[in-house]
């Protein structure tokens, strides 16, 4: 088995969303075993963030609101979310009335981000001759309550993760929340920002798979910022602890956390560009001959 986690860029409304179905299709029809990955769609976590902060403040979040319930219908007017919605509006409208949230609140509400998505991409990979199962992540990863950062029970998340796929369908292809998790009482957490490249690499090594295809909306990982620096070149081979490097610096890209469980597991992490597909992208393995972070 392969996992395929696709970030927010790579599903956004248009092109981008259009590209993962047609990737996803490929790799089915190439008759590859594989599990996606989903982060929330576009900016939809800083979207709802945004929300929950006018709340707060006491500011009408109303037309934000209409405009991120027409956004996550746009792929298809005819489904229904109404549910998830209303969870959503319920959170706002409490935190409004109290002019004020927790961490817990925070967590739960931005985990309606990544439900949406994963529904989404789900419903959509079914209609398009793929069939899928919606997996919410939260059943098997299980954390301690550092709401907005939460540490994961490693060897009980294994556990129950392997229960939770070894009678999964054969054929159906899961499409798995990323960022989400959930504390022993069943409380929501998330895994910290770009918590979903953490979900995958958990997900990677608890299953033994072969490798992890993350895909953005970047052709890799650059030796600068390439929207800043013109010289800017693309890394085409990284080892794990070069990676670790570039996690902990800050980079955008990679959340801290990603590397370690693939490095215990010996899985390789390739990070290519979802627009972009004729890249090379950055391959990520135990060892490579590249020496770019040594040399600097």
């Amino acid at each position: 088995m392969r996992i395929l986690k696709f970030g927010g860029k790579s599903l956004g409304n248009g092109q981008g969303i259009k590209n993962v179905i047609s990737i996803v299709q490929s790799k089915y029809k190439h008759e590859e075993a594989i599990a996606l990955v989903v982060s929330a769609r576009g900016d939809s976590t800083d979207w709802l963030g945004s929300m929950l902060e006018r709340a707060r403040k006491m500011k009408d979040y109303q037309k934000d609101f209409v405009a991120f319930k027409d956004y996550q219908c746009a792929p298809s007017l005819g489904w229904n979310y109404d549910g998830i919605f209303e969870q959503i509006a319920s959170i706002l409208e409490r935190t409004k009335l109290l002019g004020c949230y927790n961490q817990a609140t925070k967590d739960l509400l931005l985990a309606q981000g990544e439900i949406l998505s994963a529904l989404v991409v789900s419903r959509l990979l079914n209609d398009n001759g793929v069939p899928t199962q919606f997996v919410d992540s939260r059943h098997f990863f299980i954390t301690d309550d550092l709401f907005g950062s939460a540490n994961i029970y490693d060897e009980l998340s294994r556990c129950l993760t392997k229960r939770y796929f070894e009678f999964f369908p054969q054929g159906v292809v899961p499409v798995v929340t990323g960022f989400l998790a959930s504390t022993g009482s069943h409380v929501t957490t998330t895994l910290g920002r770009n918590g979903s490249n953490y979900s995958a690499s958990l997900l990677a090594k608890y299953l033994g798979v072969k490798g992890v295809e993350s895909y953005t909306d970047v052709d890799g990982i650059f030796t600068a910022d390439p929207n800043v620096d013109t010289d800017a070149q693309l890394i085409p081979k990284l080892t794990f602890e070069e990676a670790e490097i570039i996690a902990k610096s800050g980079a955008g890209i990679l959340h801290e956390k990603t590397i370690q469980p693939l490095k215990d597991g010996k899985i390789p992490l390739h990070i290519l560009n979802s627009f972009n597909l004729n890249s090379t992208g950055t391959l990520i393995e135990a060892r490579c001959l590249n020496k770019i972070i040594q040399d600097e």
